[in-house]
């Protein structure tokens, strides 16, 4: 079982493909669905209207009030957020700090 070769000293390792970073699941997809469950369920609960009445759109703002400020990260560290979340995308590194930028500003 031979080890994988090491890149060049002085070069960083390659990233990984698109989605296949070692955070990519937990920060875009599990910590936003939770947060959202528990967020948008308290607030329908809490308003205390018949659950005819519940507008469910709560929950899609909730996904996206954990989701963009956790993305927005990509704009202070692009490298580190591509070599932990996105993975390799393939644009340059000016597109995710306005792609961070613009995220932050959603929010």
């Amino acid at each position: 079982d031979a080890a994988a070769p090491l890149p060049p000293a002085g070069k960083p390792p390659p990233l990984p493909p698109a989605g296949e970073a070692p955070l990519f699941w937990h920060v875009l997809v599990y910590y936003p669905c939770l947060f959202a469950l528990v967020a948008g369920g308290s607030s329908c609960y809490l308003s205390a209207l018949p659950v005819r009445s519940w507008d469910f759109r709560v929950f899609s703002e909730a996904y996206l009030l954990a989701c963009l400020p956790l993305a927005s990260l990509q704009c202070l560290a692009p490298k580190a957020y591509a070599r932990r979340v996105e993975g390799d995308l393939g644009y340059p590194q000016w597109v995710h700090r306005l792609a961070g930028l613009g995220e932050a500003g959603v929010v």
